[in-house]
């Protein structure tokens, strides 16, 4: 039978681990990116991650000139090569996105003299410094897009908040109106983020040519920010401007309609909505529209705002609200939807992280585990090489202390010492894996292509 030695079984311990490395093809692509950070850090005092969400575009464009997901991906904030896709792929929702959101991230609007919009209401506020406002050119090629998407795809409710926002900006709210009480009758809102993202993934795919880790994965699944949000809510606040009026000038089913109409249609969006921030957006905008139809700091007494958690009869009294502002109207189409939203609204506030967890495809307690998970995986593929050097320096210790006699004593002396600073070097190696981080982002790349 074959017996080891002990002064040969470090040696051998460190030929399994490097066998190891060479047979599973993970571990070897995990040693050498832990190797290339290695590197990293004594050559630049950097500590990032090998990992790069943004690959370079025009090498990629080299490799693959015909692929139509690397062309989005290199096109994804460049206003001519999205203009160019538009007519390559005049039918793909995507691209359409991409260009309208490329747009709404440079657009300067300038209305904000409202009671919802100027926090010194009913103060004027200052004069617009030059160039404030986008050109009317800018605004109508935007509102031109937002219009042939609702061409693209008529039961998308996202071109409609897209066009809305190109309306009010502008100043066309009769024209906003019309579109307002058309889109609470579609059933569908899609900002394409799934698209957008699994695109990207895609592309990183052919880029590295393997599949990424989980870790990667997060990193590209929670780079959620599209600018679209804020001016959603802009929006909200806008349409709710025109309720006050109405309703200071005693235009009351006008002013209930266009209330009730956006509250139906950020419904719409919270319900719909294919990420947890697109629905918590729509969830903020419904909130505009339920609590925002009179003068902030001109409210009657006892007109705070009733919380989401509040009992529905705390709701339907609160005079602040739009609930009490319809039933003193006798509109009872919509206290009968209020009285079920209200409760539909407690409820999803309670089950938000339930869709957080159903978006990402992991559980958040899931997430963390993944991402423990890696943080180890690094420091046990990190540690690879102090294992195996002390090893050898372990094995060199045992030899020199090691008594013939076989009295363990004077041995174990020497072994103490080895692993005294086997520890000390795994530790090192620990704090390397534990101060790691994800790639920072490039300046040129959008803010909605990370966390």
């Amino acid at each position: 039978m074959f017996r080891v030695s002990r002064r040969s079984l470090p040696y051998l311990l460190a030929l399994v681990c490097w066998l190891l490395v060479l047979v599973v093809p993970a571990t070897r692509q995990g040693l050498a990116t832990a190797w290339s950070n290695r590197l990293a850090t004594v050559q630049n005092g950097s500590d990032e991650a090998v990992f790069d969400p943004t690959p370079d575009a025009k090498t990629l464009l080299k490799r693959f000139p015909n692929d139509r997901r690397v062309q989005i991906y290199a096109a994804h904030d460049d206003r001519r090569g999205l203009d160019r896709l538009i007519i390559r792929y005049p039918h793909d929702a995507l691209v359409l996105t991409l260009a309208l959101r490329q747009r709404i991230s440079k657009l300067r609007d300038n209305r904000d003299e409202g009671p919802l919009t100027n926090p010194n209401y009913p103060t004027p506020p200052p004069r617009p410094v030059p160039d404030a406002d986008s050109s009317r050119a800018e605004w109508n090629q935007f509102i031109a897009l937002a219009r042939r998407g609702q061409n693209l795809e008529p039961s998308n409710s996202y071109f409609d908040w897209m066009l809305l926002y190109g309306l009010y900006a502008t100043r066309q709210d009769d024209a906003a109106r019309a579109v307002l009480a058309k889109a609470v009758h579609k059933s569908v809102y899609d900002d394409h983020i799934r698209d957008a993202i699994m695109n990207r993934l895609a592309v990183l795919r052919l880029a590295y040519g393997t599949p990424l880790s989980p870790r990667d994965q997060a990193t590209v699944w929670n780079a959620i920010g599209f600018s679209e949000y804020s001016k959603m809510r802009q929006t909200s606040r806008w349409i709710m401007e025109g309720v006050i009026a109405d309703r200071q000038n005693a235009r009351h089913d006008r002013a209930l309609n266009a209330a009730f109409d956006l509250v139906r249609l950020s419904r719409l969006t919270r319900r719909e909505s294919y990420s947890i921030i697109g629905s918590l957006v729509g969830r903020a905008c419904e909130s505009i529209a339920l609590g925002s139809v009179t003068v902030p700091g001109k409210t009657p007494v006892g007109g705070r705002r009733a919380r989401w958690n509040a009992p529905l009869a705390a709701f339907r009294r609160n005079p602040t609200m739009l609930y009490s502002y319809a039933n003193s109207h006798k509109r009872r189409d919509i206290t009968r939807f209020l009285d079920a939203e209200w409760v539909e609204l407690g409820k999803w506030q309670k089950a938000k992280w339930p869709i957080l967890d159903e978006w990402t495809a992991n559980s958040l307690a899931l997430t963390a585990t993944i991402i423990a998970a890696e943080r180890f995986a690094a420091l046990v593929v990190k540690m690879m090489p102090s294992l195996v050097i002390l090893g050898a320096i372990f094995g060199l210790l045992a030899l020199r202390f090691r008594d013939d006699s076989g009295a363990p004593s004077v041995f174990w002396r020497g072994a103490a010492l080895g692993t005294l600073l086997l520890v000390l070097a795994v530790g090192c190696d620990a704090l390397i894996v534990l101060k790691s981080r994800p790639a920072t982002p490039s300046p040129n790349e959008p803010l909605w292509l990370w966390f």
